[in-house]
């Protein structure tokens, strides 16, 4: 019987050169940037642990304000988590 590969579907589509999906579009080898919007240090730990083992790069900013200042000067990100609970500007009015 063989051993069930540490690598998922995901993962072996990406190394041969076709997206997840299985639509076999070529994707870009490029990493993906996440900007992680959160004030809390332990979450802060999670949320990198989790995007980094699907080899997601990660940003992080501590507050809404700081995330629309980031922004509005470098806006290469595929994807952003932000906390409903900040400081100053909550994650629902960032968002706006």
């Amino acid at each position: 019987m063989e051993q069930p590969s540490k690598i998922n579907n995901n993962e072996k589509s990406i190394q041969k050169g076709f997206s997840p999906s299985g639509c076999g579009d070529l994707i870009s080898t490029r990493k993906f940037m996440a900007l992680v919007v959160d004030n809390d240090p332990i979450f802060q730990i999670i949320e990198k642990a989790i995007l980094e083992s699907q080899g997601v790069e990660t940003q992080f900013v501590g507050s809404g304000i700081d995330a629309l200042d980031l922004l509005a000067t470098w806006a290469n990100f595929d994807i952003i988590v932000i906390a409903w609970v900040l400081p100053m500007m909550n994650g629902v009015e960032t968002t706006r």
